[in-house]
């Protein structure tokens, strides 16, 4: 009774255990309340997949899943209803642990190997991944410590305790949202930018590694520098001032997809050139990442690769990119404690979550009213490349109309910004310093390319050896011979190109 009181579109709507059987592979044990509106038996086994989520099982329980004894996984899925809550899309966590059949009280007939895969699912409509995976796991935790998969009281609890506890939050949680912008940074770090600016430029972008959680926060946290994306996810019915900067191109939430698997692959090519931001595990995804994608990012190294040859060009950084980056590095790395980053103050935020978030909305303020407002010149600073490609995107178009000068709405915030990048200014030392270390890197990581594909070769293991030695002597010539930072700045007219 106490459930029908909460709300008419609750948040939580099913928990499901969902089971690896070695004939039949993976299928749905347990549904809380019953997926049927006819009433199926909840403890049917196994029970039957709703026609609209015929992928459930298969993001439930990911490929590879066998090789690791613990892990998480965010996936989306198609609305069964229509409603202005969930805007046609629901939410999944899934928490996935493996048991040793030997350690259990109750060991069902069909267990034939030595342990057991099974994924306990919360599904909702609201992305509170992180708050969601939070108490999902201490439940699954429990679930696996009775020793009998029968049992499923503590699940039914947690049920209870997320239906009648979740509500929209006012206020853009990262936390709840399960990213974290300042591990994106960490991994990726000046990539982070490329990747941005790949996003806003309606790409489809797919990251790929080799753990199910840490790729789909990642996927979560590139989503959430968008400005304002991350509030009008979280709760589709806010209202946002006339003055605040948000991409109406980014409002379907079809094309944000934590975790993708190899049933949907199909899917994927057919969306055609709708903007994409998916995660995965399998590394088929990165064999093949040419039909699935124009921008490929590695959430275990950090490397990314981009076609076709225009888009490269495009989203190669500018100096004065290279130079945001740099700050927002330095605050990651020197600002507020890993250990401590839930007990600081509001005050301590450099270097935060939501300290980046700013900075990212800063820098996309800067590129449009640049756009418009700013001469040639200033417009450089963003790579001319990607200017040309921006001036065209539907994501400028729609921020234009809205926010410069005589568009409809005359948006008043983006009219007091200067139209100039963020980090414009002259070239110093510094700036050549880190180009000179990030091509240093680039070259070091064509060199380890090189010695993999032709390991069993003399002459590539040659090669690669060369290259990284030689590289390496050019950077420490570097370090001992470049100037202070505060030596003066290098001159614009004389330097190299930016990009």
């Amino acid at each position: 009774l106490f459930r029908m009181a909460v709300a008419e579109s609750p948040i939580t709507l099913h928990l499901l255990v969902v089971g690896f059987h070695h004939t039949k592979g993976s299928v749905i044990e347990y549904a809380f309340p019953n997926l049927s509106a006819g009433g199926q038996d909840e403890c049917a086994k196994p029970i039957e997949v709703p026609k609209e989520w015929t992928d459930l099982v298969h993001l439930c329980v990911p490929d590879g899943a066998h090789n690791c004894d613990q892990d998480a996984v965010y996936f989306t899925l198609p609305s069964r209803t229509s409603d202005a809550v969930s805007n046609n899309v629901l939410y999944g966590v899934a928490c996935y642990r493996q048991a040793d059949t030997s350690s259990l009280k109750y060991t069902p007939h069909e267990a034939f190997r030595p342990t057991m895969l099974k994924s306990v699912c919360v599904i909702c409509s609201l992305p509170l991944f992180g708050i969601i995976e939070a108490r999902l796991s201490v439940a699954t935790h429990a679930y696996f410590n009775e020793g009998d998969f029968r049992k499923v009281s503590v699940l039914e609890e947690l049920y209870d305790s997320l239906f009648t506890s979740l509500t929209p939050s006012p206020v853009a949680d990262l936390s709840q949202f399960g990213a974290s912008p300042r591990e994106l940074v960490k991994t990726f770090g000046h990539a982070t930018l490329q990747l941005f600016k790949a996003l806003v430029l309606h790409t489809r972008v797919l990251l790929v590694g080799g753990c199910a959680r840490v790729t789909c926060s990642q996927v979560l946290s590139l989503f959430s520098l968008l400005p304002n994306a991350l509030e009008m996810l979280m709760n589709p019915l806010v209202a946002l001032n006339d003055d605040e900067i948000y991409i109406k191109c980014f409002s379907d939430p079809r094309y944000l997809r934590p975790f993708v698997c190899l049933s949907q692959t199909t899917a994927l090519r057919c969306e055609g050139s709708k903007w994409l931001l998916a995660g995965a595990i399998n590394p088929l995804f990165a064999i093949q990442q040419k039909s699935y994608c124009q921008v490929f990012g590695s959430s275990s190294d950090g490397s990314i690769e981009i076609n076709p040859e225009e888009l490269r060009l495009a989203l190669q950084l500018s100096v004065a990119d290279l130079r945001f980056m740099e700050k927002l590095k330095k605050a990651v790395l020197e600002g507020i404690d890993d250990s401590l980053i839930y007990q600081t103050s509001p005050v301590d935020w450099y270097g935060s979550d939501d300290w980046l978030r700013v900075q990212f909305k800063e820098y996309i303020n800067s590129l449009i009213v640049t756009s418009v407002r700013g001469d040639p010149a200033a417009q450089q600073d963003f790579n001319p490349h990607f200017i040309k490609l921006w001036l065209k995107s539907e994501c400028f178009l729609d921020c234009a109309n809205k926010h410069v000068p005589g568009s409809t709405s005359q948006g008043g915030l983006l009219q007091t910004i200067p139209p100039h990048h963020i980090c414009a200014g002259n070239y110093t030392w510094g700036d050549v310093r880190t180009k000179v270390m990030l091509n240093t890197s680039e070259i070091r990581m064509v060199a380890s390319d090189i010695a993999n594909r032709v390991k069993q070769s003399n002459v590539g293991t040659t090669m690669g050896k060369m290259l990284n030695s030689a590289t390496t002597s050019v950077w420490s010539w570097w370090n001992q011979n470049s100037p202070s930072e505060s030596s003066e700045a290098v001159d614009r007219n004389s330097s190299t190109s930016a990009v």
